[in-house]
């Protein structure tokens, strides 16, 4: 094999490779990631500060319908570094969801990924949680 033969192998299965991660990396198993985590610490935030905490038991009405919300959206996560400031934060041992308005990003495993939300299934888990409606949600 010649020279410039052996860098197009190398770099077509470094692009096979990349396409690979790609494709594995807009599904997310979130549901099995909620159910190893116990319970979940639940942090709302108003104004980018904390205003209402409470932990989740796997018991409860809220941790399966955040299990069934994770269930519904396993697909669509895309690799993400932008830190934003959390809506709502489910918290668990080395898991991590936030959910804002229009987004939502998930930490997990020593990734960090990011998918859009309508606004209306934010809305939702802020009032199960307990939060009073907030203008222009």
């Amino acid at each position: 094999m010649t020279r410039p033969d052996n860098i197009l192998i190398r770099l077509t299965v470094a692009l096979l490779i990349l396409l690979c991660m790609l494709v594995s990396g807009c599904r997310r198993d979130l549901s099995k990631a909620l159910n190893s985590q116990g319970s979940l610490k639940a942090v709302m935030y108003e104004s980018g500060e904390p205003s209402f905490e409470r932990y989740i038991e796997q018991s409860s009405r809220e941790f399966r319908e955040l299990v069934q919300w994770a269930e519904r959206n396993s697909d669509g996560w895309k690799p993400n570094m932008i830190t934003v400031k959390p809506g709502i934060l489910f918290e668990g041992r080395d898991f991590s969801l936030i959910l804002r308005p229009e987004s939502a990003t998930f930490i997990y495993g020593g990734g960090q990924f990011a998918r859009p939300i309508p606004t209306e299934e934010y809305s939702h888990f802020h009032r199960l949680l307990g939060g009073f409606t907030v203008s222009g949600f």
